[in-house]
């Protein structure tokens, strides 16, 4: 019994300890605890001439508060495309090798979408695509109506992928492999269906030395729907 009893005291200690640690790791990542730091790094940057490194502070504060505010579902695409833009100058900021052009009809600005669903498609384009290796990097943004449904699609100029890879990562989209460790396509494509319903669809194309393409379609949704 007194075996037990030291047993249990210990697993609740260890218990009460990992609580702890959450709690504080918590409090860390708290967004005004980030917002505030950044802001402090602006200022110190500014202080010592770093203006580029002042501007990226800036726009990463941006980019975190839009994702965490504002707990409504749908933004218009205007709202996106704003935090789209303040996501491409921060990547020009950090990579010289990169080209990124916006191709958004302005005639679809006014529909609602789900947020975040634009950048995380460039930040794939940027990361898997293109990177560092690549030099005259181009990545474009397409978005328009299509019949009744809004279209965005991303595509690069990197290196591409053979059918055997692309169909594989077809395959780890709808949840038949766990080849790959990256969330992001995934995670918009489970988004995207669950909130719209599986006529609405996230796919990816790609050949070898001609780059890659993603393309999202969404229902045409307004104010009063």
């Amino acid at each position: 019994r007194s075996y037990n009893k030291m047993t249990e005291e210990v697993y609740q200690k260890t218990i009460s300890e990992k609580d702890l640690n959450l709690q504080m790791l918590r409090s860390q990542i708290n967004p005004h605890f980030l917002y505030n730091t950044l802001d402090s790094m602006r200022m110190a940057a500014l202080n010592v001439g770093y203006d580029y490194l002042a501007s990226m502070c800036e726009l990463l504060a941006k980019i975190l508060r839009y994702g965490v505010s504002s707990p409504k579902n749908l933004v218009t695409v205007e709202e996106e495309q704003n935090h789209l833009c303040e996501y491409i100058t921060l990547i020009n900021l950090r990579y010289s090798n990169i080209v990124i052009q916006r191709n958004i009809d302005p005639s679809i600005l006014q529909y609602r979408m789900l947020k975040l669903l634009l950048q995380p498609l460039v930040e794939n384009s940027v990361n898997h695509g293109i990177g560092d290796d690549t030099e005259n990097g181009m990545i474009q943004i397409w978005g328009f109506q299509r019949e009744d449904m809004l279209v965005f699609m991303v595509t690069d100029n990197g290196n591409g992928m053979d059918e055997e890879h692309l169909q594989l990562l077809r395959d780890y989209l709808d949840d038949k492999n766990n080849a790959f460790k990256s969330i992001g396509l995934k995670n918009i494509k489970k988004r995207i269906q669950l909130y719209y319903g599986e006529k609405y669809n996230l796919s990816i194309d790609s050949r070898p030395g001609q780059g890659t393409s993603v393309t999202v379609t969404l229902p045409l949704i307004t104010d009063n729907d």
